[in-house]
């Protein structure tokens, strides 16, 4: 009841979750047309999807072993630890 009482709110936080996640797609398949010839694309465009699949799996993996190696430290060192790690790779 209180969700739809509160429809505005509840809708700005649906949306602005799946912004993020939506402008990052665009843009990368945005800069996949741009760069990529046709005859290219019917090769690569699974594999960019592959790929994009095969992160997720990947960095999902990562983060649990983050967790789990970096046990009792703070939100803030293990933020560090990762974006540090990013650069890295």
């Amino acid at each position: 009841g209180n969700i739809l009482h509160q429809w505005t709110f509840t809708l700005f936080y649906v949306m602005s979750e799946l912004w993020g996640d939506v402008v990052l797609s665009l843009n990368f398949w945005v800069l996949a047309n741009e760069t990529t010839d046709t005859k290219d694309a019917i090769v690569l465009y699974p594999l960019f999807g592959l790929g994009a699949n095969v992160a997720q799996f990947v960095s999902g993996q990562i983060l649990i072993h983050v967790k789990s190696f970096c046990g009792q430290i703070t939100y803030g060192s293990q933020l560090k630890f990762l974006v540090n790690m990013t650069v890295v790779v």
